[in-house]
């Protein structure tokens, strides 16, 4: 299952590799549209939603940061999977965030440029989340919950631009993402993004209210 689902992006992927997946999503729209996709989608949040059966794999990506209660979620996907089951998440990296902020806000002139361009080619100049993760602060959470994070893998945002982009702007992504690459690879802190993978392992701590 998949959390945030939106357009079904993710949902097609995993159907042409031959899973059996469906979707949860707030937006009823959007889920008619991923319907009409012929695939299976369900409107709402994961604390309302109800499912008789257990679940190999839950997927949250670029949806656990904007959640109103992330722990809560959490310890409710211990509940979802199976013993053995697999926790993904993909969220903002909190810390790159937070370095980048300050180059952009008290850096010479190239300095700034450098940050604000590299935060908007990966959708972070706004920051527009509920909530910032750091690699410690994640593993934490999910720990809490029930969690043995075994795999954190550092993310550049996929280059978005498309035939109706200029030019100068489609190659600046494509150098600047490459290079954001290269650096990441050497230096995982410093990823724009955070993908995080987690075993469901010990039990689930009682959620306090």
């Amino acid at each position: 299952m998949e959390v945030g689902s939106y357009v079904g992006a993710f949902l097609v992927a995993a159907r042409e590799n031959g899973l059996n997946v469906d979707g949860l999503d707030v937006n009823p729209a959007v889920n008619a549209f991923v319907r009409g996709l012929g695939l299976c989608v369900h409107d709402g949040e994961l604390l309302d939603h109800r499912r008789d059966s257990p679940v190999d794999v839950l997927a949250i990506w670029n949806t656990f940061d904007q959640l109103s209660d992330p722990r809560a979620v959490a310890f409710e996907a211990w509940r979802r999977l199976r013993p053995g089951g697999l926790l993904a998440i993909r969220v903002p990296n909190g810390a790159f965030y937070a370095r980048a902020h300050r180059a952009a806000t008290n850096g010479d002139g190239l300095a700034r440029r450098m940050a604000c361009s590299v935060m908007a080619q990966n959708n972070l100049l706004g920051f527009p989340y509920r909530w910032g993760f750091t690699v410690r602060s994640l593993q934490r959470l999910l720990s809490e919950a029930g969690f043995t994070a075994f795999r954190v893998r550092g993310d550049v945002l996929v280059p978005t631009s498309d035939e109706w982009t200029h030019v100068w702007a489609r190659w600046e992504e494509r150098l600047l993402k490459r290079g954001m690459a290269a650096v990441v690879r050497a230096r995982p802190a410093w990823a724009p993004w955070l993908e995080i993978l987690a075993k469901r392992t010990a039990r689930a701590q009682v959620v306090r209210k």
